[in-house]
């Protein structure tokens, strides 16, 4: 996401939107966008260092545990965790993470539709150039492993 596209959701939030940052020694360490109501809050998008100080993403999470519990929010929401993910890939180590805060994995499901056949060819054009594609293509090879046909 550029920084007017988080902007634009940060604002769009409005009120239910708050941004926390670890910095050491004046220096950004990871920050994390969450969204939030009276029932949840959610670590919606997070970013940090690549070589980031020891500790502080960790400590991020854990002040904003706190922070939310203290509005009397009740849920807090990692977002975001995959099931079975590669041995040593970046989301095996967020998930992690998230069981270390005593996250419970739920299994859900992931899909997309086309409502509009042009644009969602130019999308998908557009995301694999950017990026070798979306979420969906990127765990479409372990439909074999839950569906075998």
């Amino acid at each position: 996401m550029n920084y007017d596209a988080f902007k634009r959701f940060a604002n769009g939030l409005g009120e239910n939107c708050k941004i926390m940052v670890a910095d050491y020694q004046g220096t950004v360490q990871s920050y994390v966008l969450f969204a939030y109501s009276d029932f949840c809050a959610y670590a919606i998008y997070a970013g940090n260092l690549a070589e980031l100080h020891q500790g502080a993403n960790k400590l991020l999470y854990w002040e904003a545990i706190k922070y939310f519990k203290n509005l009397g929010i009740k849920r807090y929401d990692f977002v975001g965790a995959r099931i079975n993910p590669e041995k040593g890939s970046k989301q095996e180590g967020l998930n992690r993470l998230k069981k270390r805060y005593g996250a419970k994995l739920k299994q859900g499901y992931m899909w997309k539709y086309p409502l509009n056949p042009l644009k969602y060819n130019l999308y998908c054009m557009a995301v694999r150039w950017r990026s070798g594609g979306d979420i969906v293509d990127g765990e479409r090879h372990k439909l074999k492993e839950y569906n075998p046909a």
